[in-house]
């Protein structure tokens, strides 16, 4: 007697067929579960996770303007006798300054994606995008007034 349960989905166990060829029915949450749900991290420990993250990337974004200031104030130009010496230390100074805009670009979108539910993410990324909108602003109004103002030059 053949036992055919082709319709049913009840595993059939036939004494020819090994037994790891037998069919599990479907149990929700345990066989399409291909990764176990991470433990949840403590709601405070994410908060200072996510603060330290945009902490450092404002610092990041104002160091810029603190180098700027730096060399403004304390450098003193009459020390590099050579024109190339002067001009590699400003190169590398506006690496710095272009670098650390970027890495606080990138930190800010890291903590807005991995800690969804920080404010302070959100407010910086709120600021950056108007900072983004202010520099625009100033270089149309730059290019406004040198079209302007060479507007009128002869020639």
């Amino acid at each position: 007697m053949e036992n055919n349960n082709m319709g049913n989905n009840n595993p059939v166990n036939n004494s020819q067929e090994p037994s790891y060829y037998i069919q599990q029915q479907y149990q929700p949450g345990s066989y399409y579960q291909t990764n176990p749900a991470p433990a949840q991290e403590d709601p405070e420990r994410r908060k200072k996770k996510a603060n330290t993250l945009c902490f450092i990337s404002l610092g990041l974004q104002i160091l810029p303007f603190i180098l700027a200031g730096l060399c403004v104030a304390g450098l003193n130009m009459s020390e590099f006798q050579t024109k190339d010496s002067s001009n590699s230390l400003i190169t590398i100074i506006l690496s710095m300054m272009e670098s650390s805009n970027i890495a606080s670009w990138v930190l800010m979108i890291i903590a807005r994606v991995k800690y969804k539910e920080s404010v302070f993410a959100k407010v910086l990324m709120w600021v950056y995008i108007a900072l983004i909108a202010l520099y625009i602003i100033a270089v149309v109004a730059f290019i406004a007034w040198c079209v302007s103002s060479c507007s009128g030059m002869p020639g």
